[in-house]
């Protein structure tokens, strides 16, 4: 309907077309989101708890549980779903400890100012590594 009072390059032209792009033919899909991109998460979250439901359902058995001289009786798909969301958090804790750990290096480096090139007594920049005696066919001037 919109096409009908403007022709679709001048809708794209004033952005009264967001949310949709051309394909290249007159059929427009809308683009992905961040909202589209959690409802699919949501509901593919939303299916493994049920498989979980059904799994612990199915394994009622009685299983013995002992730990650190702790004893309990749990049921079996109880017992193996705590031990993999342990398993999980063995690996998320240090996982996110490194992530942090790289965010704060990663920030000062940005925050600090880049070292200046070393100078010889001329006034010339010297290459890393190299010694005084090769100082000749290293030099560069310094810029200032």
């Amino acid at each position: 309907m919109l096409e009908e009072i403007l022709p679709v390059a001048e809708c794209e032209r004033r952005g009264l077309l967001m949310g949709f792009r051309s394909a290249g033919s007159d059929r427009r899909t809308p683009k992905r989101t961040r909202t589209s991109a959690t409802w699919v998460g949501i509901a593919l979250f939303g299916v493994v708890l049920l498989l979980l439901l059904i799994f612990i359902l199915e394994n009622t058995q009685q299983v013995d549980v002992a730990f650190f001289g702790v004893h309990s009786h749990l049921p079996l798909g109880v017992a193996l779903l705590l031990s993999a969301v342990c398993g999980i958090l063995l690996v998320v804790i240090p996982g996110t400890a490194r992530i942090l750990q790289l965010r704060r290096v990663a920030r000062k480096n940005l925050a600090a100012p880049a070292p200046a090139p070393p100078v010889d007594q001329a006034g010339t920049a010297v290459e890393p590594g190299s010694s005084g005696g090769d100082a000749a066919k290293n030099e560069r001037p310094v810029e200032e």
